[in-house]
């Protein structure tokens, strides 16, 4: 048997222990408090967890993220589902099922009319088959080798990750882009997407990321496992190559082994990449909205918009 407890601030020890258990990754408690608390959560922390009645011990947990999704009439109230997942000695149980229902239903008494996630195959199947979701859009990744002695991986193991990301400083800083925000580029190209603006990158700074000017090119980079690149602001002179060549000089500079995009479909960066290099599918976000007057066609998403980056 298993009860069911809303996310507080008390819980973080518990979630720090899930993590480890159920997707081997190790994370601290400030993490977890600065990326549940985005710029839309109101001060609260919006997921559900598991607990076995028999031992005490959290088994299964999910979040959200709320977030404004704009572009095209008024903004519309959405939330991410982001975190989902199940101890393996659990699994099986409907205990995700439950969870994604009572997160919704709380979310759905503060006026969110749009749901979405980034799924894998496992959490397609529910939210597809148990809540009547709409698969969106299937993301496009591709990658741009780069550095041949990954420098970043090895500090990595070495758990000297500080030390590296201090010297990884020191090389961004004269990349740095003088702006606190770049516009989405989704939302710049005439569709609907999250509302990136100064609060929201304030608040994606609880991960090691950077807005940057690359050939002359705004682009916001999370240097990590490679060079992630969340989002470019294309302009009317953008040379498209040699953006890719800084790029990967600067993976290389930084000890990285490629350079990585992660885009939706029909977006003038998927445009540009798909010339150039060979794509690989990728995340299929799904989603339902709670109105019908809420368009999910002209939905898109770019990598920054992932809960991690």
């Amino acid at each position: 048997m298993y009860q069911f407890r809303p996310v507080t601030d008390d819980n973080f020890g518990d979630i720090v222990y899930l993590f480890r258990v159920a997707v081997q990754k190790t994370v601290s408690t400030r993490y977890l408090q600065r990326k549940y608390s985005s710029p839309f959560s109101g001060g609260r922390l919006w997921g559900f967890m598991a607990f076995e009645e028999a031992t005490g011990k959290p088994v299964a947990m999910t979040m959200a993220l709320p977030c404004h999704i704009t572009g095209k009439g008024e903004p519309i109230p959405a939330a991410q589902m982001i975190d989902a997942f199940t101890d393996p000695l659990h699994t099986g149980r409907g205990l995700m099922t439950s969870l994604l229902r009572l997160t919704i239903e709380a979310l759905e008494k503060q006026g969110i009319r749009l749901f979405f996630s980034f799924c894998n195959q496992n959490s397609l199947h529910v939210v597809l088959h148990k809540f009547g979701w709409t698969p969106l859009v299937r993301m496009e990744y591709y990658l741009l080798p780069a550095a041949t002695i990954p420098f970043e991986a090895i500090f990595r193991r070495c758990k000297l990750l500080g030390l590296w990301r201090f010297f990884a400083e020191k090389i961004m800083d004269k990349y740095a882009l003088p702006a606190d925000s770049i516009p989405n580029s989704v939302l710049v190209e005439g569709y609907s997407g999250i509302k990136h603006d100064a609060a929201y990158f304030q608040y994606k700074k609880f991960t090691f990321n950077r807005l940057l000017t690359i050939a002359g090119t705004p682009v916001w980079v999370k240097p990590e496992g490679g060079l992630l690149v969340g989002d470019v602001q294309f302009k009317e002179d953008t040379d498209f190559d040699a953006l890719l060549s800084g790029l990967r000089q600067l993976a290389r500079r930084l000890g990285l082994r490629r350079v990585v995009f992660q885009v939706s479909p029909q977006t003038r960066l998927q445009a540009e990449l798909s010339r150039r290099i060979v794509p690989h599918t990728s995340w299929v976000v799904a989603g339902k909205a709670l109105e019908a007057s809420v368009d999910l066609t002209s939905l898109r998403f770019s990598y920054a918009d992932i809960d991690t980056f």
